[in-house]
């Protein structure tokens, strides 16, 4: 019970928009994060048809630039955020549809779910999409997409929206033309920097932003994880392969990184937890992730949120196929600021 002198002190210096950080201890020296958003799951299920319905409603460049359904997390609502940090959405474009080129602060990837024939072109360089590829989108490049094949292309979209936005710095600019004029040669950053260890000594004119790799097609990651499933599997991921630049060996974008795991059937790794959130997106097979003490099954297209410092586990339910999984964190910011640390069980 707080006395009478003490409660009118507390409300005299509050309506001076002043705290007492005494009277609320757990608000600062708390002794683990408490993360103010629970783990969640959307169900492909559910994703889907409503992503096929947008196409009667929306079309690209005509009352918005991009056909996007945003993941947004019901306990974040303010910043349509999937975490605090990311945003995870969905998008299709259909034949002969054109999503204008702009450019923004917030970096962005693509993983391509399916469809064929479509290109995305960022700062010139046009890139095929093709299912597994993996883009990337820095910071204030312009981009676009086209669709020349038939049915719909759909793809992941994964962006530090939340992150610019808290600090500020959201800025947006639509092009001169509606789609770029391409300038670089088709998939010069892949043929450039796409061997690993190998690059050219003299560098050509990279036109702006693109002097690293930008698209890591299916085909090499698929090889990377079973060189890894055959030799060091991780014990908490299973096989799993980050993707990195190639030039400078570290995260591919500065605030966010990107993996892909495989795990073998019935395999299920140990747990652990970070102070890095991570979305999750189900990109082929089933099993199941468990966050705390709750079990969550998944199935291809699903997409699970793990909050920081969550303990976390992977089963993959099924007795003869691989399941793989597609995730995206905040580990580059939160290692860049000295705050990143894992913790796992030994039991």
């Amino acid at each position: 019970m707080i006395p009478d002198e003490q409660q009118s002190y507390y409300t005299d210096v509050r309506q001076h928009h002043l705290e007492p950080l005494w009277a609320i201890p757990d608000w600062f020296l708390s002794v683990e994060p408490l993360p103010p958003y629970r783990p969640f799951q959307w169900h492909w299920r559910d994703v889907y048809p409503r992503l096929m319905a947008a196409a009667k409603h929306m079309v690209p460049g005509q009352g918005g630039s991009r056909r996007v359904l945003v993941y947004a997390h019901p306990d974040l609502k303010s910043t349509l955020g999937t975490t605090h940090t990311l945003n995870v959405a969905m998008q299709m474009i259909l034949p002969g549809e054109e999503a204008p080129a702009y450019r923004h602060t917030p970096l962005a990837i693509r993983f391509i779910i399916s469809g064929q024939g479509a290109m995305t072109t960022v700062n010139g360089e046009r890139m095929a999409m093709e299912s597994g590829d993996f883009l990337l989108t820095p910071r204030w490049a312009w981009h676009d997409h086209r669709h020349e094949g038939e049915g719909p292309m759909i793809w992941m979209d994964g962006l530090d929206i939340p992150l610019t936005r808290y600090v500020g710095a959201i800025f947006v600019e639509p092009y001169n033309q509606p789609m770029q004029t391409e300038t670089v040669p088709f998939l010069q950053s892949e043929k450039l920097f796409g061997v690993a260890g190998l690059y050219p000594k003299a560098l050509p004119d990279l036109h702006a932003a693109n002097g690293t790799l930008m698209s890591y097609p299916w085909h090499q990651t698929r090889q990377a994880l079973n060189a890894i499933r055959d030799t060091v599997p991780n014990p908490y991921e299973g096989a799993i392969v980050e993707y990195r630049n190639p030039l400078t060996g570290g995260p591919v974008l500065p605030t966010l990184g990107a993996t892909m795991q495989a795990l073998l059937p019935l395999e299920q790794t140990r747990r652990h937890r970070h102070t890095s959130s991570v979305a999750y997106y189900a990109y082929r097979g089933e099993g199941s992730l468990q966050i705390g003490q709750t079990w969550h099954d998944w199935v291809e297209g699903d997409v699970l949120v793990v909050p920081p410092w969550h303990w976390h586990a992977h089963r993959n339910r099924s007795h003869s196929d691989e399941a793989l999984l597609f995730a995206i964190s905040d580990e580059p910011m939160v290692a860049a600021l000295g705050l990143y640390r894992e913790e796992v069980d030994h039991d």
